[in-house]
C-alpha cells in the first residue's frame, strides 16, 4: 500500500456517512503522519518489521604469545611483537611507553594519566614492530594487551581485545530490537541489542533484527510504499480514522479502534518465533 492510498482510505472511512470527502479535509490530512507513525509503532510490537544484517568477523589474532594481564609495581614490564596496531587497558596512575620500530628508526610515544576504572587505548602505526612498556613510579594494573598484524585507517577501527567481542546493533539507524532465540555459547545475545562473540570466532554471520519503519512526515511523497506487511497496512486506515474522529463521532471512532485491536490480536496469535543466528 502507498501513502496516498492509505490517506484516501482513511478519509473514506471517516466520511462514509456523507458518502464524499469534504473539501476542507486538509486539517485531517495534516494530522495523518503523526497518527500513522503511532499506529506503526503499535503494530511492529505485534508483528515486527524484520531486516537482515550480516557481520563478517575476520580473524585478527594477537601477535603476543604471553599473557597480557598484570600489575606494574616498580619494574618496567615489556611486551614486544611484530605488528602495526595495539590495544591496551590500564587502571590507576599509569605511564606507558609505546616504542615503534621501522627499519632502524625507533620512535617513542608516552601515554600517561589516571583513571579509577580500566581505560582502553588504541593505536595504529606504519611500522614493523611495536613494544609496549609499562613504566613509571606508581603501581597500576593493565590487561588485554594486544599487538595486531594490520594497520588500520583510523584508530577507532582497531579491534577491541579481550575474552569477547561485542556488536551493539543500536548503531544501525533503524534498529528497534533484537529478534533472536539462541542457545549458542557463541555467538550469543546480550540484552536487547548486543551480539557477543568469543574473541577468536571468525566467519560470516547473518541474522534478523526488528526495525523501525520509515516514518511519515508532512513532506512524505504520495507514492511512498508503506514498509509493513499487507495484513498490517490494511489496518492502518482503520486505526487512523478512529483516532482522527474522536472529537467528531466518538461512537464510530470507538468502533474502528475496537476493530483494529481485534484484528491485531488475531495477527498476534499467528506469530512464530524467529530463528537463530546463522553462520554461512
Amino acid at each position: 500500500m502507498k501513502w496516498n492510498e492509505c490517506q484516501l482510505i482513511t478519509l473514506q472511512k471517516m466520511f462514509e456517512a456523507e458518502g464524499e470527502i469534504p473539501q476542507d479535509a486538509q486539517e485531517f490530512i495534516s494530522r495523518m503522519p503523526g497518527v500513522a507513525n503511532e499506529c506503526m509503532v503499535k503494530m511492529i510490537q505485534v508483528k515486527p518489521l524484520l531486516k537482515k544484517h550480516a557481520i563478517d568477523i575476520s580473524p585478527n589474532p594477537n601477535n603476543l604469545i604471553q599473557n597480557g594481564n598484570g600489575e606494574h609495581l616498580s619494574t618496567d614490564i615489556s611486551f614486544k611483537a611484530n605488528g602495526k596496531s595495539l590495544y591496551i587497558e590500564v587502571k590507576d596512575r599509569y605511564e606507558v611507553v609505546i616504542r615503534t620500530t621501522t627499519g632502524v628508526t625507533v620512535n617513542d610515544e608516552i601515554i600517561e594519566g589516571y583513571s579509577p576504572v580500566y581505560k582502553y587505548f588504541k593505536r595504529t602505526y606504519d611500522c614493523d614492530s611495536i613494544e609496549i612498556i609499562f613504566a613509571g613510579d606508581y603501581p597500576y594494573s593493565f590487561k588485554n594487551v594486544a599487538i595486531f598484524e594490520y594497520k588500520y585507517f583510523q584508530e577507532s577501527e582497531v579491534p577491541n581485545f579481550g575474552v569477547e567481542r561485542k556488536y551493539d546493533l543500536r548503531e544501525l539507524p533503524d534498529f528497534f530490537r533484537f529478534n533472536l532465540v539462541s542457545n549458542n555459547q557463541s555467538p550469543r545475545q546480550e540484552g536487547d541489542s548486543v551480539i557477543v562473540f568469543d574473541y577468536y570466532d571468525s566467519g560470516y554471520y547473518e541474522f534478523y533484527y526488528e526495525a523501525y519503519p520509515n516514518y511519515f512526515t508532512a513532506i512524505t511523497p504520495d507514492d511512498e510504499v508503506i514498509q509493513l506487511d499487507d495484513e498490517l497496512c490494511v489496518l492502518m486506515p482503520i486505526y487512523m480514522a478512529g483516532q482522527l474522529m474522536k472529537d467528531d463521532d466518538i461512537q464510530l471512532a470507538i468502533q474502528y479502534l475496537n476493530e483494529f485491536e481485534q484484528a491485531l490480536m488475531l495477527i498476534r496469535s499467528n506469530i512464530k518465533p524467529m530463528v537463530e543466528i546463522v553462520q554461512l
